[in-house]
């Protein structure tokens, strides 16, 4: 019998609170309909092995061989990751980005066979074919809804996690336990990329919707407006790091003038976060969503304020405010991706494509969204004999 699946989460965008929430306030994230896909062929072999492509890494069916022997009760999983990466990958041209997507699916794969093994299963060969709609390095959540798809998968092959009914549509995971044990081993492969993970990425890839978190608390928002959105991305790299230090730096120098902004800061996405619960049950309330664009913009001049904009952010934001729209850096900063609210324009699809051309002719991405969405789901395309 051989087995296809295939397993979806969306990427993220930080709405609000940006840089305040490492002071201790109040930050908004939210799922958006830009995903993650891992289609998968599971099939009966006598010896275990994976075939991989995921043509944004430059990984083109590499297969590594993996057997049950590979596994001992008492040796680290992360051991055997490092021994099979450097073996697959030493006679490859590859990137850092190619190691640590490899790492990320060999963990998950060795982390549930061994459950397989304790179970008497056989070898198998899995083919994973992965794309991605979701730029990478660009602050939208990408490796984390790389790793929701990819603990996904290999929950469902190990049967840790039900496997979907036959069909040809995705599904929505509905059973709490799989969707925290999904959450969980995302959780474990978030640290593989990013060594200390909030959570917040793999818990928006996995649940969906929106979130609020603060000081280490995440708590799910059960309303949450589908607002039309336009991500823009600057194309331009930068460190989180660096611009998380560089604030830091303002802040001990000037902390009569950072602080009382963090404070500022918090306000929006407490305020933010009830303007977006009450336009959930009165979409149609331009009041509201008036309000909640000034925070948007507000939001946009107290980020540029504590220095992490950049001239392309604010050029993306210019462009946007010519067509009527509120727009703000969403992450880091200092280039990355900015979000352009797109509901003043109600569905003009000329105005839409004018303002997308306009960002497009100065050399921006644009990737089209709905605020909020779907976390992770499931289909079972084809059971063969």
């Amino acid at each position: 019998m051989a087995a296809k699946f295939s397993v979806s989460a969306p990427g993220k965008i930080i709405l609000h609170g940006e840089h305040s929430v490492v002071y201790g306030k109040k930050a908004i994230a939210c799922a958006i309909g830009s995903r993650v896909v891992v289609d998968a062929a599971v099939s009966p072999q006598l010896q275990s092995s994976l075939v991989i492509s995921m043509p944004s890494v430059h990984l083109n069916e590499v297969e590594i061989i993996a057997n049950l022997t590979d596994l001992e009760e008492k040796q680290d999983v992360m051991e055997i990751v490092k021994v099979k990466c450097n073996e697959t990958l030493q006679e490859l041209e590859h990137t850092d980005f190619a190691r640590i997507a490899l790492s990320c699916i060999l963990y998950a794969y060795y982390h549930t066979h061994r459950q397989r093994q304790n179970c008497g299963d056989k070898g198998s060969t899995v083919t994973i074919k992965i794309s991605s709609e979701i730029p990478i390095g660009a602050g939208l959540g990408s490796s984390a809804a790389f790793n929701t798809s990819i603990a996904c998968l290999f929950l469902i092959i190990s049967g840790s996690v039900t496997k979907p009914g036959v069909s040809e549509k995705f599904s929505k995971i509905t059973n709490e336990n799989d969707l925290n044990a999904i959450n969980s081993l995302a959780f474990e492969l978030e640290k593989i990329v990013h060594k200390t993970p909030s959570g917040i990425d793999n818990s928006i890839a996995t649940f969906g919707g929106a979130v609020s978190f603060q000081n280490g608390d995440i708590i799910p928002l059960s309303k949450m407006p589908t607002l039309q959105l336009l991500i823009v991305d600057t194309k331009i790299t930068r460190s989180t790091k660096t611009l998380v230090s560089k604030v830091k730096e303002y802040a001990d120098s000037h902390p009569d003038v950072v602080l009382p902004i963090m404070e500022s800061l918090n306000g929006i996405a407490t305020s933010a976060e009830s303007l977006l619960g009450k336009l959930s049950d009165d979409s149609n309330n331009a009041q509201l969503l008036s309000e909640w664009c000034r925070l948007i913009t507000t939001n946009q001049s107290l980020l540029k304020a504590i220095g992490v904009s950049h001239c392309a952010l604010d050029k993306i934001c210019f462009i946007a405010n010519k067509y009527g729209c509120p727009a703000k850096l969403t992450g880091a900063g200092g280039g990355g991706c900015a979000i352009v609210v797109l509901d003043y324009l109600q569905n003009n699809s000329d105005s839409i494509s004018q303002l997308r051309n306009e960002l497009e002719m100065e050399g921006f991405g644009c990737i089209r969204a709905s605020l909020g969405g779907d976390g992770v789901l499931v289909k079972s395309t084809q059971i063969t004999s």
